[in-house]
């Protein structure tokens, strides 16, 4: 399954969410890379770019999403999207977008996708992301694991 495969890939990140007192959004923002030289596959390297806020509980989510890499078996992809969901779970966020732009790889614009980023504090580099491609944008961002770690960068 294409999503198993790209979730694999994908590490944690961080996220933020308005619980009562402090700012009426939540958010989710930063990059994180995987850079794994020798796997079964070859050398896997995924990056991750996420802008993503709403109001409280999900309400008018906005943003973009950029992810590029090699995950297997998907091979090279270079996509862009536009936030469709944003859900804040403690430090866990899962963000869904729709494709707007796609210079490589075999998911076309339309589509959509989505990535469960966890963050687990300072400096960033035990974060992690999981997600992939989807069908159809989604517009409901169920939480899910994500099990991949980063190896540079930090989301908040």
């Amino acid at each position: 399954m294409i999503l198993v495969g790209l979730l694999a890939v994908v590490g944690p990140a961080g996220a933020t969410h308005s619980g009562g007192k402090g700012p009426g959004k939540d958010l989710v923002a930063g990059t994180g890379a995987i850079d794994t030289p020798v796997t079964p596959f070859g050398p896997v390297f995924v990056k991750l770019h996420v802008n993503a806020k709403s109001g409280p509980s999900g309400t008018a989510p906005r943003g973009n999403v950029v992810f590029r890499g090699n995950p297997p078996p998907i091979g090279e992809i270079d996509i862009k999207g536009r936030v469709t969901c944003l859900n804040i779970v403690g430090n866990q966020a899962i963000v869904g977008f729709e494709i707007t732009k796609a210079k490589a790889g075999p998911v076309p614009v339309g589509a959509g996708g989505i990535f469960s980023i966890l963050d687990s504090g300072e400096p960033g580099t035990a974060d992690a992301f999981e997600g992939g491609p989807l069908p159809v944008p989604p517009t409901d961002c169920e939480p899910f694991p994500a099990t991949r770690t980063l190896t540079q960068g930090n989301f908040i």
